[in-house]
């Protein structure tokens, strides 16, 4: 449900100074369970005893004079201090000093983490995100027109109660969604390594937050979701994928997707978008209209090797991994391998670059990949691996005798193991890889490219920032899943350097890294038609 904001009030509004909208009931004065008024109560610093340089999850920040700076970044965010509660007010004075994206106020609600953004997607878009895994472009809490204006202070509270979320914009009602919580979720984008923290995040922009603080009412903050059903009904967010050999507290597993629904989509970043080239190197893509439970990409010509910056759809994650995808490769006709040169698709890590806008130059892109459909010469399957350091690629080639496989990538320290599995068969060591220079975090997700002669021919530069319509693309590449875990190396394994074979061996490696046996669910789907 979209609500258009009336223009000849916009225009009142901006010329009073004000740019906020009413979105639903507006919020009745807050009272904590006793009936005491919460503007009673006392408030509680959270920029006090926080500490940057501990607390940051990605971006620089820093304090001075009481106040909290972040520079402008991709996905800025940093956890806040606070005593859990079930109800409570927060409320934060910023003022953001340049770019035009948003900033998020990240809260929890029945134990769930959630979002309110201002000024989001591009699109001057507010509300909560997710909402049963939708986002605020398509959930009952978006509200349009509201336009933050750079270097003007703002005031944004989020209460949350045990029934419902309610958000203000400078004193005047924003939001009202009523829940208990158990339909929220952290949109990835924000995503947070403490599950039940609260949070600030400013989306590519430059912000002063010249005050941060919470009021408490009283209750403990829940352990578990209540059982009160949200309203409205919304399409439920997917379950992870059921694995005995993974620990319910993993806070990797929420990431997973098994592409059982098409609305996960918009939990995935894309690389031109978030690097804003300007380049949509996917003719189409889509989660089970071309085959049942599998997202499905078709590349136009594109490449990824040295400078050339191809087709990335990423999330976020920090720290050590394993990733995980079962693929399937073929040519556009889906009657055998790519008659295109190097069209392949399979698993990428990759270190985030900053966006075009800020002045491209060579010799800064850094990944890894393994994937497969047909490298050179066309018309033959094969794998294909390449490790990227500083815009210098060194890809290998191996002869596959099969149209799909699933593959792995696991992220030990500065070791990156990848793995491969034949038809439902044993995992097998493809490659290792030291990588000290890549960061904590990383971008970790699913490729295409196809057509190298054609995209060849272009300088680097233009060949990422344009859509090539000549050329001779022929791949469809089909992905079953993407799931994502924390390693459990043994204790026995730790320290080890796990890209040198002579410190561990592949049997050593496939102890903990090979850890579940083929799904026949999951097999029988790997061979069904396009339409499952």
């Amino acid at each position: 449900m979209k609500r258009q904001f009336p223009w000849h009030l916009a225009c009142a509004l901006i010329m009073s100074g004000c740019c906020t909208a009413v979105q639903a009931d507006e919020p009745s004065a807050p009272r904590d369970p006793a009936g005491q008024p919460a503007d009673e109560r006392p408030w509680i610093d959270l920029l006090a005893d926080l500490d940057p340089a501990r607390q940051s999850v990605a971006g620089q920040w820093r304090k001075s004079g009481g106040e909290l700076t972040v520079d402008a970044a991709t996905g800025a965010r940093l956890t806040l201090p606070w005593k859990k509660v079930a109800e409570y007010d927060l409320q934060v004075e910023f003022t953001r000093r340049g770019g035009e994206h948003s900033i998020a106020l990240i809260f929890v609600a029945g134990g769930n983490q959630a979002t309110l953004d201002i000024d989001g997607w591009g699109q001057h878009l507010a509300g909560i995100q997710n909402i049963a895994g939708r986002t605020m472009r398509d959930n009952p809490t978006r509200v349009d027109n509201i336009r933050l204006e750079n270097n003007r202070r703002y005031l944004a509270e989020v209460r949350v109660r045990k029934d419902r979320v309610e958000a203000l914009l400078d004193g005047k009602p924003l939001v009202a969604y009523r829940t208990d919580g158990s339909d929220l979720a952290l949109l990835d984008l924000w995503r947070l390594p403490d599950t039940g923290s609260l949070g600030l995040g400013a989306w590519d922009s430059a912000t002063t937050f010249h005050r941060v603080r919470m009021r408490p009412l009283a209750g403990l903050a829940p352990t578990a979701n209540r059982s009160m059903p949200a309203q409205p009904a919304a399409r439920p967010i997917p379950s992870p994928p059921a694995d005995s050999t993974v620990n319910a507290a993993d806070d990797l597993v929420s990431l997973s997707d098994e592409f059982d629904d098409a609305a996960t989509i918009g939990n995935w970043q894309r690389v031109y978008q978030v690097e804003r080239t300007g380049a949509d190197q996917l003719e189409r893509f889509d989660i089970g209209r071309t085959r049942a439970g599998w997202l499905t990409l078709v590349p136009r010509t594109s490449t990824w090797y040295n400078d050339y910056r191809g087709v990335l759809l990423f999330k976020e994650v920090a720290g050590d991994f394993v990733a995980t995808t079962s693929v399937i490769a073929s040519n556009r006709d889906g009657r055998g391998a790519p008659r295109s040169d190097y069209s392949l698709g399979g698993l990428m890590i990759r270190t985030p670059r900053a966006p075009a806008a800020t002045g491209w130059q060579p010799g800064g892109e850094n990944y890894i990949f393994l994937s497969l459909g047909a490298a050179q010469p066309p018309g033959r399957f094969a794998f294909e691996v390449k490790t990227t350091v500083r815009g210098n690629s060194r890809p290998e080639i191996e002869p596959l005798a099969s149209d799909r496989a699933e593959i792995r990538i696991a992220r030990l320290g500065e070791h990156f193991v990848l793995l491969r599995r034949l038809d439902g068969g044993e995992w097998t060591v493809h490659r290792r890889y030291h990588r000290p220079d890549m960061p904590r975090q990383l971008q970790v997700g699913l490729t295409v490219y196809t057509d190298y002669g054609t995209a060849s021919r272009f300088a680097p530069q233009l060949h990422n920032t344009r859509v090539i319509p000549q050329g001779r693309p022929d791949l469809v590449a089909s992905f079953d899943y993407l799931r994502l875990r924390r390693p459990a190396v043994p204790p026995h394994l730790r320290g080890r350097r796990h890209s040198d074979p002579a410190s561990i061996e592949d049997a050593e490696l496939l102890g903990f890294l090979g850890f579940e046996a083929v799904s026949p669910t999951r097999a029988s789907r790997a061979g069904g038609s396009p339409d499952g």
